[in-house]
């Protein structure tokens, strides 16, 4: 069965194990002995998981606080006083202190500090440019949302590993990323050859 499960293509111990059905310990220690016998490769990676929060989608859905305000100032000019941008992000259900902590991480959000009055809150150059486009780890969040967790995965896709950890890193209520190591099982020349010499 484990050697079956192999034929096409190589495949990680945990999708053998639901391949098959068959107890993990026993295809861990199968593939360990073919190994042995010069019949299985065994291939180690260490992968990041990008784990989303049960809330995560409609999150990104509704817009993350800080790309609702962004949107909020691009409709209001580009800035407004820091105490007509607190009524109108209480108003809209926007979470100021997000807005200013990612706001700010990302760029695209400044408190601008005024020679007389309150500071202004403005939106930046890198703000405007960022309403038409989807940010990595948002990206990253989508993707993870329908099944694409791996951050190896989502490179394909274009997704920027480092911005992700940046971003996400220490925005565990949105998500976590989880260091995994996987166990890639593939069969050898000669365990494809034993494989058909079995069938015969």
């Amino acid at each position: 069965k484990i050697w079956e499960a192999l034929r096409s293509e190589p495949k990680d111990i945990a999708a053998v194990v639901a391949e098959t059905g068959l107890d993990q310990s026993l295809v861990a220690a199968t593939s360990a002995e073919a190994q042995e016998q010069g019949y299985m490769k065994v291939e180690v990676r260490n992968r990041v998981e990008v784990d989303p929060a049960d809330d995560a989608q409609a999150r990104i859905e509704a817009g993350l606080p800080e790309r609702q305000a962004a949107k909020l100032l691009g409709e209001q000019g580009g800035e407004l006083v820091l105490p007509e941008f607190v009524a109108q992000a209480k108003k809209h259900d926007i979470a100021v202190n997000e807005v200013f902590r990612w706001g700010g991480a990302r760029g695209w959000i400044e408190r601008v500090k005024q020679p007389q009055g309150p500071p202004k809150v403005v939106l930046t150059d890198k703000g405007r440019e960022a309403m038409d486009n989807e940010a990595p780890d948002e990206c990253a969040l989508r993707l993870a949302c329908s099944g694409l967790r791996f951050l190896d995965e989502q490179a394909a896709r274009g997704v920027d590993g480092d911005a992700v950890h940046k971003l996400l890193g220490k925005r565990k209520d949105l998500a976590k990323l989880r260091d995994r190591t996987q166990r890639v099982l593939s069969l050898t020349d000669a365990g494809l050859s034993g494989l058909e010499q079995a069938q015969v």
